[in-house]
């Protein structure tokens, strides 16, 4: 499951240093809407937690991790960014990319 997380909750995850996959969307951003399926697929294929943050609700994130378009996937190690993606992707092609 995808869960929807605030800048504090998202910072807690992030502290945990397990993997994490976090998507910036908007509500009014076509892409993002066909992308939230896909993620849901991926939730179950796969044990790296996803996440979303609304980056209309909380822009000082978006600016914080330099997200310039959405959506915008990050993929966290350790707490740290190791690769990004942005625009839509398959549930398959994501599950490729979480491979790293």
């Amino acid at each position: 499951m995808v869960k929807e997380l605030n800048p504090k909750e998202l910072k807690i995850a992030l502290d945990a240093k397990e993997p994490m996959l976090i998507d910036f969307w908007a509500p009014w951003c076509p892409p993002c809407r066909m992308l939230a399926p896909e993620l849901e697929k991926l939730a179950t294929m796969t044990t790296t937690t996803i996440v979303k943050v609304d980056i209309e609700a909380f822009p000082q994130v978006a600016a914080e991790w330099g997200v310039q378009s959405i959506p915008t996937l990050v993929l966290t190690k350790g707490g740290k960014e190791v690769d990004r993606l942005s625009g839509y992707a398959p549930a398959t092609a994501l599950k490729a990319r979480l491979a790293l």
